[in-house]
C-alpha cells in the first residue's frame, strides 16, 4: 500500500540547499573573476589602482603600427638618410689669424685681429703645434709650451665661434723624426714635394693614431670645428713607392676615424687641395663644409655639389677681403 503523498514528495530539495548550491556557485565565479582581473589592474606612479580592460579602447584610437612598411602606410615620406649626417652650421665670417697670435693675448686677438668668428692654427705647415699639447709627439716636432695654452682655454671658454686648422700629411718635421711614418722611394729614402716638404703615409697606424689624437684634443677643448688641411695624397706623387692602390678609401676610412673622434655637434672639414686624391662629391659626403683656396676656381668646386649641400654655409671662400654674402675666411 502505498504512502499517501509519497509521489508528489519524491526528489524534491530544500529552499536551504538550493541557496547554498547557488552561494557557492558565485562564490567560485567570483573567485575565477578575480584572479583574471588581476591581469588588468594597472597601478600609477601614486599608488592608486585602476582596471584596463583591451575590450574597452576602441580600436580607432589606438597608435599607428610603426611596423608597417612604407608601401602599406600612405602617409610615409620615402626619403634617404645621408650616409655621413652633416653637423648642423652657420654661415662662417671668419678670419684665418697667424699662426703665433696665441703669444698676442686673448684680448687683443679678439678686440682687434678678428672682428667675429676665428681660425686658429693648431698644427702648422711645418708639423709644429702652437700650444702645449698633451699628445704625444717625437722631439723633432716643435710644440709652443708656456702662455698659448692659457691664451687658447680664454678664446674657446668665449662665446665666439671657434675653428682649429690642422695640417695632416704635408709634415716635414714628423716625417724626418719618424722615417717609418713618411711616403719614400723605392731605395726607402723620404720622398719631398716641389715645396721641398715631405708627406706623412695615410695608411701608417702611427699617422693614424696622431692625428686622431690632435683632432679628438681639439674637440675636447672646445673648438666647435676642426678643418683639415692637406688631406690628401700630393697631387703630383712620381716616384713615391709606398702608395696605395685605392687612395679615397685610405682618405675615407681616415676621415671617419676622425668623425667618431669628435664630441658630438662639432663639425669636421676639409680645405680643397686637387681632386685626385677624392672628388668634390666625396668630400662633400664626408665633410661638414669645404674651404676653397683664393687660388681655387671656386665656381667649379660649387658647380660640383651634390644636390642639398648649401654652397652659402658649407663652402668657404678664402679671401683678403669679406664677399657680400656666403662663407668666407680672411686671410691677411
Amino acid at each position: 500500500m502505498a504512502t499517501k503523498g509519497y509521489n508528489s514528495y519524491h526528489g524534491r530539495m530544500s529552499g536551504g540547499k538550493i541557496a547554498l548550491i547557488v552561494a557557492l556557485a558565485l562564490v567560485l565565479v567570483g573567485a575565477v573573476a578575480y584572479l583574471t582581473l588581476q591581469n588588468y589592474v594597472v597601478y600609477d606612479e601614486a599608488g592608486n589602482a585602476r582596471l584596463e580592460l583591451p575590450f574597452l579602447h576602441r580600436k580607432d584610437k589606438e597608435e599607428p603600427d610603426d611596423t608597417l612598411s612604407a608601401g602599406d602606410r600612405d602617409d610615409i615620406v620615402d626619403t634617404v638618410e645621408p650616409e655621413h649626417p652633416h653637423v648642423k652650421v652657420a654661415a662662417l665670417h671668419g678670419v684665418r689669424l697667424p699662426d703665433d697670435c696665441l703669444w698676442w693675448g686673448a684680448d687683443y686677438i679678439m678686440n682687434t685681429l678678428a672682428p667675429e668668428d676665428m681660425v686658429l692654427a693648431v698644427k702648422r705647415t711645418t708639423g709644429g703645434i702652437t700650444y702645449g699639447t698633451s699628445v704625444e709627439t717625437p722631439s723633432g716636432v716643435v710644440v709652443e709650451t708656456g702662455r698659448p695654452i692659457d691664451c687658447l682655454k680664454t678664446l674657446l671658454a668665449s662665446r665666439r665661434y671657434t675653428v682649429g686648422s690642422v695640417v695632416c700629411f704635408r709634415d716635414s718635421a714628423y716625417s724626418r723624426s719618424v722615417p717609418e711614418t713618411a711616403l719614400v722611394r723605392e731605395d726607402g729614402s723620404l720622398w719631398y714635394d716641389n715645396g721641398g716638404q715631405a708627406w706623412l703615409d695615410p695608411t701608417n697606424p702611427q699617422v693614424l693614431q696622431y692625428i686622431t689624437a690632435l683632432v679628438k684634443e681639439c674637440g675636447d677643448l672646445g673648438f666647435k670645428e676642426v678643418v683639415l688641411d692637406q688631406f690628401c695624397y700630393p697631387e703630383n706623387a712620381e716616384g713615391v713607392s709606398n702608395l696605395p692602390a685605392d687612395r679615397a678609401q685610405v682618405l675615407t676610412d681616415f676621415a671617419e676615424r676622425l668623425r667618431a673622434a669628435l664630441p658630438e655637434g662639432v663639425a669636421l672639414s676639409v680645405t680643397v687641395r686637387g681632386t685626385e686624391s677624392l672628388s668634390i662629391a666625396q668630400m662633400a659626403e664626408l665633410f661638414d663644409r669645404l674651404y676653397v683656396p683664393a687660388e681655387s676656381d671656386a665656381a667649379a668646386v660649387k658647380a660640383a655639389l651634390p644636390e642639398g649641400y648649401d654652397p652659402e654655409t658649407r663652402v668657404v671662400l678664402t679671401t683678403a677681403e669679406a664677399p657680400a654674402s656666403g662663407s668666407y675666411m680672411i686671410v691677411k
